[in-house]
């Protein structure tokens, strides 16, 4: 899968070294890196769906995820992260809908239709599939939670319930529901 990502020069264009926006990010392990500073392609690609679909200038862009991780986990083996990157004050600021959206746009378009001869590519197996929210710490709530505490105050009701309670997202004979995590989770 790697590898005809890496023939592909829109995918190319849109390969980063980092996931993040603004204050919230989500850690690469070092391994990932070759000496450089670089990510090794070999191991992982990075890619900002969210920068491929605003180059398009159309008229109206369809909601898009900030990144797409591949990461080679064997011989033709994948671990795929859709991840979208939540930099907001207030848990009422995310909008559940275009989030969802952005999800669908990367699974249903990006991987199934656009790009599929570089994600549905016979003889290549999914080892797993990931849809992450990444957040902030939500200020109104205190910094002086537990990240446990935290979590239980902002998944009980509201936007970030109905997010995790949606129906999952399927790709590669795998599937997985949105997951909640925090700036600064690390991808091993």
């Amino acid at each position: 899968m790697i590898s005809s990502i890496l023939t592909v020069e829109k995918l190319r264009e849109i390969m980063r070294s980092e996931v993040s926006e603004n204050s919230v990010c989500v850690r690469l392990d070092n391994e990932f890196y070759a000496e450089d500073g670089i990510l090794d392609s070999d191991k992982i690609v990075n890619l900002s769906v969210d920068s491929y679909y605003n180059s398009l200038r159309m008229p109206i862009t369809p909601p898009s995820p900030d990144n797409l991780l591949v990461i080679r986990r064997g011989e033709n083996k994948y671990s795929i992260y859709i991840i979208e990157l939540k930099d907001v004050a207030k848990v009422s600021r995310l909008d559940h809908e275009n989030i969802r959206c952005k999800y669908t746009t990367a699974v249903d378009d990006f991987m199934s239709n656009r790009f599929s001869d570089c994600f549905l590519k016979e003889g290549v197996k999914v080892a797993d599939f990931n849809v992450w929210i990444v957040c902030n710490r939500f200020s109104f709530l205190g910094a002086n939670l537990t990240d446990e505490e935290y979590e239980k105050k902002v998944l009980n009701g509201g936007v970030m319930e109905k997010l995790l309670l949606s129906k999952p997202y399927k790709f590669g004979g795998k599937i997985s529901p949105i997951i909640f995590q925090l700036s600064g989770t690390e991808v091993c």
